[in-house]
């Protein structure tokens, strides 16, 4: 069965009164301090994206049922239709073709680059990452022109911490990330001392959105959420929920 978006009704026998709720499906995984592992709370997960997700449901009476999967997985069910909405995802074109994004962003990281600790002078620039190993995430997007650059030695792995992982044992020359997510895997995993920033910054932000799967049955709802997001900002509640994780 489809995983689309569902809408209950209850009718009041007597009287005249209907009420609707929809259903989403939501996918995504573990990606600190934006979704974290937490056993206590119903859908296993607490952070960023929750926090935002719990408010959505409370301001436009929806439900948004999480889904925990690899990033791989969680990208083929919001273009197969299986899902609903993803969230934490960057834009690029071709994901476009099969999500539509909610346009409003609520948050955005910092595309970084970290290395061996003393190694970091070795980049000061976009040029010097030609040649070196380059550690990345799978079917993550990051800045341009690096998520274009053919010419680069890219690492591909399932997770960031795999990255991190793999740098401090020497089998990396560089790992790509964002912050604060980087920074918060280094600090959990005792990895300060080890591992530091390369001198060349990025200088872009990546923004972080929602995005709904083209085929949901959700779609005509896309402004509604557009609206509550964008409320949520200018009304101070957005930088509330950040700041709970700074």
């Amino acid at each position: 069965m489809n995983k689309a978006a569902v809408v209950f009704f209850v009718v009041l026998i007597g009287g005249a009164a209907v009420h609707s709720q929809e259903v989403f499906n939501l996918v995504t995984e573990v990606w600190a301090p934006f979704r974290l592992v937490d056993e206590s709370t119903e859908s296993g997960f607490s952070g960023i994206d929750i926090d935002v997700i719990n408010e959505l449901e409370r301001r436009m009476n929806v439900i948004i049922k999480i889904e925990s999967c690899p990033w791989a997985r969680a990208l083929d069910e919001i273009r197969s239709g299986e899902a609903d909405l993803i969230s934490g995802i960057a834009y690029t074109k071709d994901r476009a073709a099969f999500a539509e994004y909610i346009p409003v962003s609520y948050a955005a990281v910092e595309p970084v680059f970290y290395t061996q600790s003393g190694k970091g002078s070795s980049v000061v620039n976009y040029g010097d990452l030609a040649g070196k190993v380059i550690g990345m995430s799978r079917h993550s997007a990051y800045f341009e022109p690096y998520n274009s650059d053919n010419t680069l030695n890219k690492y591909f792995l399932d997770s960031e911490q795999k990255i991190l992982d793999m740098l401090v044992l020497g089998r990396l020359d560089l790992g790509i990330g964002t912050n604060p997510n980087m920074a918060y895997d280094i600090s959990v995993s005792g990895y300060q001392d080890k591992l530091e920033l390369v001198f060349y910054k990025p200088p872009v932000a990546t923004k972080l959105y929602l995005a709904m799967s083209k085929k949901s049955g959700g779609i005509p709802m896309l402004d509604e959420f557009s609206e509550a997001l964008s409320d949520m900002t200018g009304d101070g509640t957005m930088e509330s929920i950040l700041e709970k994780y700074r």
